[in-house]
């Protein structure tokens, strides 16, 4: 989860950096051996093929590969592919806790660049709501010591922004540690500019304020 308050660290994979860069994967710490027995057998429920770019977890290569690693840690997977030209159908399925989907692909993008939009909108206790296509915390993730971290975290950023931050951090890694969501990838884009292109500016949200650039 790439917050600003985010430290690096990597929990599940062989390290011999300092920095936790990544080398290889630990397929002792991600084994089912370290999970609950009966979760062993996994359904795969599959979005729709969108146009490219739209949807990336509906790539052709995506659902083949996330399946096949799964049997490779020892899963049995079964893959549903959900059948709808309509964008909100698959993930109004999988939102739904009626409907028991298992593992699927799943996508946020921030409504706000901050550490709440990510660990309280979606792994908050009080964020799941139950027979519900409208429910967000499509993981049905309950941990009450995260709620508190966040809550003092929300609470650190009125008064001390730098304590808020170390607990923005720790409450990151707690969602890791805890496995609440498998992070499968994400997207980064690169702006190009000409030479006589100025006043390059950024935005966390937005990306490349375009009213702000000037031609020399």
């Amino acid at each position: 989860m790439p917050f600003m308050s985010t430290r690096p660290r990597s929990t599940y994979v062989i390290s011999s950096t300092r920095l936790a860069k990544w080398t290889m994967p630990s397929l002792t710490s991600t084994s089912p051996a370290a999970a609950i027995e009966h979760s062993r057998a996994a359904r795969f429920s599959a979005p729709p093929r969108y146009p490219a770019g739209l949807d990336a977890t509906s790539d052709a290569r995506t659902v083949p590969y996330l399946t096949g690693l799964l049997r490779v840690l020892g899963y049995r997977v079964s893959v549903h592919h959900v059948r709808s030209h309509v964008f909100g159908a698959y993930f109004g399925l999988v939102q739904n806790s009626a409907n028991h989907a298992q593992i699927g692909g799943y996508g946020w993008i921030q409504d706000y660049p901050a550490p709440s939009d990510f660990l309280d909108l979606l792994f908050a206790c009080a964020s799941f709501v139950p027979n519900s296509p409208n429910n967000f915390n499509v993981s049905e993730f309950c941990d009450p010591v995260l709620d508190r971290i966040v809550h003092r975290a929300e609470a650190a950023e009125l008064t001390d922004p730098t304590a808020a931050k170390r607990l923005w951090a720790l409450a990151d890694r707690r969602a890791v540690d805890q496995a609440a969501a498998v992070p499968v990838l994400d997207q980064i884009g690169h702006d190009i500019l000409a030479p006589d292109v100025q006043n390059y500016q950024h935005n966390a949200e937005f990306g490349l304020l375009i009213d702000q650039l000037w031609v020399r």
